[in-house]
């Protein structure tokens, strides 16, 4: 009985060894996973820190582009207003000339009859 029991004994030590081998080995895989998982979260964390810089720097640039754009639209819209104005000045006075010549025109025909019947 002193054998067998011994022997159990024997066989409840090795398999404790054993379990307490397997939950190291778990726990180191266990830790394995954890360090890895923690890496990914740092790589994760850096790439979207990155994102969000480009993403920044593109809205800031797009701010910029929009407020460049509305500039421009504005003067273009006021040299538009400019051009027609000037245009309308033009055309006002080129008719005003144009009825001067015309006024001329007519002093002319009116002296060259006065001076045939003369």
């Amino acid at each position: 009985m002193k054998a067998a029991f011994s022997e159990e004994k024997t066989k409840f030590e090795a398999d404790r060894k054993s379990e307490e081998w397997g939950r190291e080995g778990l726990r180191s895989k266990l830790q394995a996973a954890e360090d890895l998982l923690s890496k990914e979260r740092a790589e994760w964390k850096k790439i979207c820190e990155k994102d969000n810089q480009r993403m920044y720097a593109a809205r800031t640039k797009i701010t910029d582009l929009e407020a460049q754009n509305s500039t421009l639209t504005k003067k273009a819209e006021d040299l538009e207003a400019d051009k027609e104005r000037v245009e309308a000045e033009l055309k006002a006075h080129v008719s005003s000339k144009d009825n001067d010549l015309h006024v001329k025109d007519v002093e002319i025909v009116e002296l060259n009859v006065g001076c045939v019947s003369n």
